[in-house]
Formats: structure tokens, sequence, C-alpha cells
């Protein structure tokens, strides 16, 4: 074998087909990102939803012993301190407002931004109602009025 035609025999990939590789991979890297956030709005709505109706039960228990919501809206409320849950109107806080002895409104903001709403009037059922402000639906379902 001549000493030259070793020297021509090619081993290994070209510059193009490493190339390929690493754009496929890119892309690939790119769909998992964009579907990781989505699940990451889903989590946060989740737990947004989760805070609502863990204070829905503390304002109950509250209106059962008081029997007057308006008393039922602040801090010192018997069993918030123990829920580890924060009561503010920021991101991840949870708000309880009463207009009435008979109604009241929670309000759940996610990190995400979207805002979860419990309210009862007059001592009727909770309506669920939510506003999205991310591109995702995050935990808001696309029924009317955004309840959830």
């Amino acid at each position: 074998m001549p000493l030259f035609a070793s020297a021509r025999r090619e081993d290994g990939f070209s510059l193009i087909e490493l190339l390929v590789v690493l754009l496929i991979l890119g892309i690939l890297a790119a769909i998992g990102l964009m579907s990781l956030t989505k699940q990451n709005v889903k989590a946060q709505d989740a737990e947004a939803k989760s805070n609502a109706r863990n204070i829905l039960s503390i304002v109950e228990a509250c209106n059962a012993n008081e029997d007057d919501y308006t008393h039922c809206e602040s801090d010192d409320v018997p069993g918030i301190e123990n829920a580890g849950i924060a009561l503010g109107g920021g991101r991840g806080q949870v708000t309880v407002i009463s207009s009435d002895r008979r109604s009241f409104t929670i309000i759940s903001l996610s990190r995400s931004g979207n805002t979860f709403r419990l309210t009862r009037t007059n001592g009727g059922s909770a309506d669920r109602t939510c506003t999205v402000i991310t591109e995702d639906r995050g935990g808001c379902s696309a029924k009317p009025n955004g309840t959830w």
C-alpha cells in the first residue's frame, strides 16, 4: 500500500454532518423548554387554586363561629397562620374580601400572574372565575367566563 493512500483515507464526520446534528438537537431542546415552561405555569396556577380552596375552608370555619364573614378577612382569623399561605395582594398571595355578613370573595394571584376568584353571595354556592394574563391558559379553563 502506498504511503499517500493511507493519508487520503478519511474517518469521522464532516463539518456539515456535525452542524446538522447540532441543529436538530437545538430544535429538540427548544421544544422541550417550551413544554417545561407551560408545565411551570400550570403548577403555579394549581398552587393558587389550592390556596384559594384552603382559605375557603378557613373562612367557612370562621363564619361557623362568628356568623359574619366580615370578621373572617384578616390574618388574625384562627387557622390562617397554620395554613402556610401568604396573605396579601402580590403574586403567590391570597386576599379575602367581605362585602357584607353573608358574602365574600377570595382572590388568589398565581405566581404566573393569573388570578383565581372564589365568590360566595348570600350564603349560596361558590362561583369560581379566573382571569388569564399569560399566553398559555395555565389552570384557567377555556369555558365561558373562565371558570375553574
